[in-house]
């Protein structure tokens, strides 16, 4: 009967160790498990991280070049205003400078004009001079 006992007592203690066993192997494997879903977590963020740091940087140089060609499109604008500028007052320029020239040959011609009736105004005088002269001797 004791030995029955003892047996008894055997298997429940050996039933004991393999359930506390059994017990412990599927906490690891939980545990294990959920550091192997941790990782794939971190993993993810990680990926995730890169994305929009890679995302951001795009971001960033295309707001570079955007901004870059918007300055050299002002510049440009500039540029051409500038060269419509110039020769606005290139054509002003010139359209004073054939006033002016027009305006001396003018008065040149003129001048000009005064001297020739000046001399015609002394060869009549001249003229009539003589016809005095002559009619005096007579």
């Amino acid at each position: 009967d004791q030995q029955r006992e003892q047996e008894l007592y055997d298997q429940q203690r050996e039933q004991e160790l393999y359930d506390q066993q059994r017990e412990q192997e599927l906490y690891d494997q939980q545990r294990e498990q959920e550091r192997r879903e941790q990782e794939q977590r971190e993993l993810l963020m990680e990926q995730r991280q890169r994305e929009q740091q890679r995302e951001q940087e795009l971001y960033e140089r295309q707001q570079k070049e955007r901004e870059k060609f918007e300055q050299q499109q002002r510049e440009q604008e500039c540029r051409e205003r500038q060269q419509r500028e110039q020769q606005r007052r290139e054509q002003q320029q010139r359209e004073q400078e054939s006033r002016e020239q027009q305006q001396r040959e003018q008065e040149l011609y003129e001048q000009q004009q005064r001297e020739q009736e000046l001399y015609e105004q002394q060869q009549r005088e001249q003229e009539l001079y003589e016809q005095q002269q002559r009619e005096q001797e007579l």
